[in-house]
């Protein structure tokens, strides 16, 4: 794990660095602002859109609307991903982005990301039977997501209480 975080926090921010400076050199300091600038922007409007689809399809409102669909789910997290790249400053992060929103590249990690993301979670029917996802250690059997329950009384303003009597009022 350390060499993981070193590589993540030192490494890979240093190469951006060093690529950046020679983009400049390269093309000029305004330029390659205006690529970072324009890189981002795009980053932004595929993660805004993707980021829409990808709930949607967590919620099981795409296709049928009976169940959250996993592999539209993967799709949209695989183009959230590559926004996100495109989000970062840099042009290795840029690089991935791109090749990411590539559909054959797409395509390849599509079933990996699917296999994962049902390994690792499971739908359930939530309360108002709402699909939802959860991770399967918090299901039990029944198809019933696990938790703390708090028991009371219910009361409800809408409907008399046993005895005709009405609710009481708050004061105002």
């Amino acid at each position: 794990m350390p060499l993981a975080l070193f590589l993540a926090f030192v490494a890979f921010p240093a190469l951006e660095i060093y690529v950046a400076v020679q983009v400049a050199h390269a093309i000029g300091v305004g330029w390659m602002l205006l690529l970072v600038v324009a890189f981002g922007l795009l980053g932004l409007y595929v993660m805004r859109r993707a980021g829409a689809s990808w709930w949607r399809a967590l919620r099981g409102q795409t296709g049928d609307g009976t169940q959250p669909d996993g592999r539209a789910a993967a799709t949209s997290a695989l183009l959230f991903v590559a926004g996100a790249l495109l989000f970062l400053p840099g042009f290795i992060s840029d690089a991935l982005g791109l090749i990411l929103l590539l559909p054959p590249v797409r395509g390849l990690l599509q079933a990996a990301t699917a296999a994962w993301f049902v390994r690792r979670f499971t739908s359930v029917t939530g309360p108002g039977g709402v699909r939802m996802w959860t991770r399967p250690d918090r299901v039990v059997p029944g198809n019933v997501i696990r938790g703390d329950v708090v028991r009371d009384d219910v009361v409800r303003d809408d409907e008399p209480r046993e005895g005709g009597s009405q609710p009481p009022q708050l004061p105002s």
